[in-house]
């Protein structure tokens, strides 16, 4: 049984048998889910699942199956293979709404607190990638420290970009809180949080309150928090695939954008020195909403560090007590590919914006596999969203050639000698080439008419056991028509009576 100690209405779990140890897990945290709109409509935030079409496998040619926005809930929620996508998610308790920045804090520094404990590295650095969503992040999570920010008129409010980052790190002054990516803004009217490595909210009294939560992490020298914003997704610009008023898009995914923009998010982790793999001397921790684009977002940190590992480069220039090795039968392979796609070019590392294929995992396997999973659910997803490949060739080029990822974003996106006004064209084709790429295999995965995805990270068998949620499928239609036809015979049975 937990114990538990009251500090300033902050409760810290002690407990020396937690289960926060696998760190090859994406653990979903409560409370950082997205605020719902007034009602039923707001679709985009209700979590749900895709109809399952075998054992540990979604049909992604049919619409989100609304009868399962329920399913991932209660206290079994992690017994459940849909829910946990074959136990590569763990739910963190069961709240899956918003809350109060006390009540979020509280949640949040009890999971870190009981990952610290427990870690099996006492003397690592552990690192808490948090991703979330724009209105919990500023009514929620960092509602303290922007309350003063009410009393502005809204173009003057500060909004968080797609992808931004925040960092939250004790150092000898105390807590600050720096903007270590500033993101992929995505509306024009907006006054979006800029800079790189800035120092914000120093002197916001605010801020005060949100120190007194963090400092009861128990570690809090040892500890860093990043707190993220999910990437481009359907509902976003420029897309805005949000359904109509009574039909909504239920749980939408990232758009090939917005996984583009994950993976130089986490290239951009990787360079500053936060991202980095495994060791002795660094734990990492992924976490998310119980939305499909937060989820994504955080996997696709674990394809930008797989992809700078991938030649053994990652090690050269970070200090660490133990570096995983690359065995020889999959480094040897991965050089040789790496050096193809760079042209015969000896490159000192390679990067999100040049190769966009699966590469074999160094770190974190199981997530690997998950980011694979999602990637070709949320790309098959908008080819049916979209009608077929042909109007979803259209989306792929509107997303590549949409204005706001070359005004501000270009460098972010694309090698900086393509910023410039004669060569916009190239640019738009880095842009296009990348996102194609990246959506290739589920094109080709969708003209075969394979629409069977697995997410279990072991091999099935072609003839795997077809299953039928209690929702859906031809089970129930059958009972529907058994029912219908009993019904028939009796009402024929009367009439005779008569």
């Amino acid at each position: 049984m937990n114990t538990i100690k009251k500090l300033n209405s902050i409760y810290i779990y002690m407990n020396d048998s937690s289960p926060f140890t696998d760190t090859d897990k994406l653990f979903i945290l409560p409370c950082i889910q997205e605020k719902r709109a007034t009602g039923n409509l707001d679709k985009e935030n209700q979590a749900s699942r895709q109809t399952s079409c075998r054992k540990n496998g979604i049909d992604v040619s049919k619409k989100m199956n609304t009868d399962l926005e329920g399913l991932c809930v209660g206290e079994n929620i992690n017994e459940n293979s849909l829910c946990t996508y074959d136990n590569s998610l763990y739910y963190v308790g069961n709240k899956n709404s918003s809350c109060s920045p006390e009540v979020v804090w509280n949640h949040i520094v009890d999971f870190v607190n009981r990952s610290n404990l427990n870690s099996i590295h006492q003397s690592a650095m552990k690192n808490f990638f948090i991703v979330s969503h724009h209105n919990t992040l500023k009514k929620s999570i960092l509602a303290t420290v922007l309350a003063s920010e009410k009393k502005l008129k809204k173009k003057l409010r500060h909004h968080i970009a797609n992808c931004s980052c925040f960092l939250l790190e004790h150092n000898s002054n105390g807590w600050v809180c720096k903007l270590i990516f500033d993101g992929f803004p995505d509306k024009t009217e907006y006054n979006y949080f800029q800079g790189k490595n800035e120092i914000l909210f120093h002197d916001e009294p605010g801020f005060n309150i949100l120190k007194t939560y963090l400092n009861f992490i128990q570690d809090r020298d040892k500890t860093r928090i990043f707190l993220i914003r999910h990437g481009n997704a359907f509902h976003n610009k420029p897309l805005r695939l949000t359904g109509s008023a009574l039909n909504r898009t239920v749980d939408t995914n990232l758009t090939p954008l917005g996984i583009y923009q994950a993976r130089i998010l986490g290239e951009t982790l990787i360079e500053e020195h936060y991202l980095r793999p495994q060791s002795n001397e660094n734990v990492n921790v992924f976490c998310a909403s119980y939305m499909n684009r937060a989820q994504h977002t955080a996997l696709e940190l674990v394809y930008a560090l797989n992809l700078h590992m991938s030649r053994g480069n990652l090690t050269d220039d970070i200090p660490m007590a133990v570096a995983e090795p690359i065995p020889v039968a999959i480094a040897e392979p991965i050089a040789t590919a790496v050096s193809v796609m760079a042209g015969g070019k000896n490159r000192r590392r390679p990067s999100v914006k040049d190769e966009y294929k699966e590469i074999p995992a160094q770190n974190y396997f199981r997530l690997s596999g998950l980011e694979r999973f999602f990637t070709d659910f949320a790309c098959s997803r908008l080819i049916r969203k979209s009608g077929g490949l042909e109007n979803f060739l259209k989306n792929i080029n509107k997303l590549a050639k949409w204005e706001k990822n070359f005004n501000g974003s270009c460098k972010k996106l694309v090698p900086p000698h393509l910023c410039k006004p004669e060569t916009r064209v190239s640019a738009e084709s880095h842009m296009m080439r990348a996102l194609l790429s990246i959506s290739q295999q589920s094109m080709e995965d969708w003209k075969d008419k394979k629409y069977c995805k697995s997410f279990s990270q072991k091999t099935e068998p072609e003839n795997a056991i077809i299953i039928t949620n209690k929702s859906g499928g031809r089970r129930k239609t059958k009972k529907k028509r058994r029912k219908r036809k009993k019904k028939k015979t009796r009402k024929r049975r009367r009439r005779r009576n008569y």
